[in-house]
C-alpha cells in the first residue's frame, strides 16, 4: 500500500539500521542536503514540521481503525527534513545526517 500526501516519494534510499540513544530527537536532527555540491537545502524547522513519531502513531491508529496492520519489515516514511528540490539527470545528491551517516546518490 502506498499513501502520499505530497507525492514526492518516487524512490527511497534505505541503509542499514542505525542505533540511536534515548536523547535522539528526529524532529530536531539537522540534515545537510546538497545537489551537485550547491547550497544546502533549507531544513524544515521544528516549529513548522510535524513530529515524525506522532505522524507514525496517527498512521498506525488510522490503519487499525480500518482493520489494517503494519507488518514486520514494512517501511513508513513520515516526511522530509528539508525542502523539496528538483533533480536533473546526471545530478548527484548528497544528504549528510551528521552522526547517522551520509547518503550519496547519482541520477543516471
Amino acid at each position: 500500500m502506498t499513501i502520499a500526501d505530497n507525492g514526492n516519494g518516487f524512490a527511497l534510499v534505505i541503509g542499514p539500521e542505525i542505533a540511536t540513544d534515548a536523547e535522539y530527537d528526529p524532529l530536531r536532527h539537522p540534515v545537510d542536503l546538497r545537489i551537485d555540491g550547491g547550497p544546502p537545502a533549507r531544513n524544515s524547522p521544528p516549529d513548522i514540521r510535524a513530529d515524525p513519531l506522532a505522524a507514525l502513531a496517527d498512521t498506525v491508529n488510522l490503519l487499525a481503525a480500518r482493520g489494517i496492520s503494519l507488518d514486520s519489515g514494512n517501511f513508513v516514511t513520515t516526511g522530509s527534513a528539508t525542502e523539496t528540490l528538483p533533480v536533473q539527470k546526471g545530478s548527484t545528491v548528497t544528504a549528510d545526517f551528521g552522526g547517522l551517516g551520509t547518503i550519496r546518490l547519482t541520477f543516471n
